[in-house]
């Protein structure tokens, strides 16, 4: 199983509140910097379940950039399409309160402006012998469009993971060749111009069953943290995937880890059910520990 991932490198800036996050106020805690990236870390979470994993983005021309590269590499990451400029990586701020989650964060975009002429030189290499695509789908305009052209040439699945929702919608043209668009509830809020925050998951679905060919794709899924996540396909098949009960730690990377799983196993051949399942095996690893990638058992062999 091998599978491409196309899309951003951050350096994440990371505090932790240690008591009761007070807005506004002074927090005792810790600061931790971390690689990230939606892009980056599902490569790693792919390597970490068992797939083969090429990396395809840019990184800064500095020592952060490169110690990026070198640890993708020692992982086992293909990082040879991945190019350098001063502002490849992208940075994320992020404060966490006592409880793992986000509560306030800002972000730096990535330099990706080079990467369509390394994807038109090297496309025959990159695409050739691949299962499938992820695609950051809220990235430069001119990298999705490539991203697209050259799948469809090639025969490959694309999957589309989502950082800035707001991004995404100015490429909704896209979203029907996707084989599956994944995202979260508050981002298919965004997509559907819809307010899911009180909705329960059997109200989310109801409604991704009856709006999914509003975007077109193939199969749909919507992620609701400690609520699980929901799935339909256009070939009727739908429900309600729960989540695993674990004690939760850092949000950071779960959603990732969830579309490693979900994509490997579909393009694995495995029923949109199943998929979900698996991705929801590696959030729940994430989520539990310290690290933001799935650490657990090879699911892929």
């Amino acid at each position: 199983m091998n599978i491409a991932v196309i899309g951003t490198a951050f350096v994440d800036i990371k505090g932790h509140s240690i008591n009761k996050y007070l807005e506004g106020g002074r927090n005792p805690g810790y600061i931790e910097n971390v690689y990230g990236g939606v892009a980056r870390n599902i490569a790693e979470d792919l390597i970490n379940a068992g797939c083969g994993s090429s990396f395809i983005s840019m990184v800064d021309d500095s020592a952060t950039g490169r110690d990026l590269l070198a640890d993708l590499n020692s992982k086992g990451v293909n990082t040879c399409h991945v190019g350098i400029c001063p502002a490849g990586c992208g940075t994320w701020l992020a404060v966490f309160n006592e409880l793992g989650d986000v509560v306030a964060s800002v972000s730096v975009k990535a330099d990706l402006s080079e990467l369509p002429a390394i994807i038109d030189e090297h496309h025959k290499e990159i695409f050739s012998g691949l299962d499938a695509v992820i695609l950051e789908i809220d990235i430069d305009e001119n990298v999705v469009e490539r991203i697209f052209r050259y799948a469809d040439m090639y025969g490959i699945d694309v999957y589309c993971a989502v950082a800035i929702m707001s991004n995404a919608l100015d490429k909704k043209q896209y979203f029907q060749y996707s084989k599956c668009f994944i995202c979260n509830s508050q981002e298919a809020g965004m997509l559907f111009d819809h307010d899911f925050n009180a909705a329960s998951p059997a109200e989310i679905l109801q409604y991704a069953i009856s709006h999914r060919t509003v975007i077109g794709c193939k199969n749909l899924v919507i992620t609701m943290s400690e609520n699980g996540s929901v799935y339909t396909s256009a070939n009727g098949e739908s429900g309600i995937c729960p989540a695993e009960n674990v004690r939760l730690v850092d949000s950071t990377g779960a959603g990732d880890s969830y579309c490693a799983g979900l994509t490997a196993a579909l393009a694995s051949g495995f029923p949109l059910s199943e998929a979900c399942a698996i991705g929801t095996k590696m959030a729940a690893a994430v989520v539990s520990g310290t690290s933001n990638v799935y650490t657990g058992p090879k699911l892929f062999k």
